[in-house]
């Protein structure tokens, strides 16, 4: 490829002719047949619209990933009432859920609570046969948006039949 781009467009994304070979960028653009051969010494010839550093991945995540596989699951921190922790893959939600979109500030404010203790406000509330979740959409979509593998949860309360 041979990409095509102006002056402006480098000092816009912190490019320059020193920092270039060094860093991954993208390049967003369209193909152009109007450049002479001479101009163009790639096979494809690319007007850019946009251009941008791409950031480093970081290699932190794969130690502790490894390291986490090598020891036992540890129980996380669990809010007051919790009877049992579940992995987050195990819990059926329910369809109703799925088509509900909770308050998202609501959603933040949960968000906020476990980045600063470690763990979800309160445990939630599953039904002990089928791993359906009952109570607490809201805290599994957290769970879910933090990563969480191991969630604290709760029992249904069963109801006694009556026999006649």
């Amino acid at each position: 490829y041979t990409v095509f781009l102006n002056q402006k467009q480098l000092q816009k994304a912190g490019l320059t002719a020193k920092n270039i070979n060094q860093q991954k960028i993208m390049v967003q653009g369209e193909p152009t047949l109007d450049v002479s051969v001479e101009d163009c010494p790639g096979e494809i010839g690319l007007i850019c619209f946009q251009v941008s550093i791409l950031p480093e991945k970081q290699e932190t995540s794969k130690p502790v990933k490894s390291q986490a596989a090598e020891k036992p699951k540890e129980k996380p921190k669990a809010p007051k009432g919790t009877e049992d922790f579940l992995e987050r893959k195990e819990i059926v939600v329910p369809e109703a859920f799925l088509n509900s979109h909770p308050n998202p500030e609501k959603t933040q404010q949960v968000v906020n609570f476990v980045k600063q203790n470690g763990h979800l406000d309160e445990p939630l509330t599953i039904n002990r046969e089928t791993n359906m979740l009952t109570d607490g959409y809201r805290r599994y979509i957290v769970a879910q948006q933090l990563e969480l593998d191991i969630v604290p949860v709760v029992y249904e309360k069963e109801t006694a039949s009556v026999k006649s």
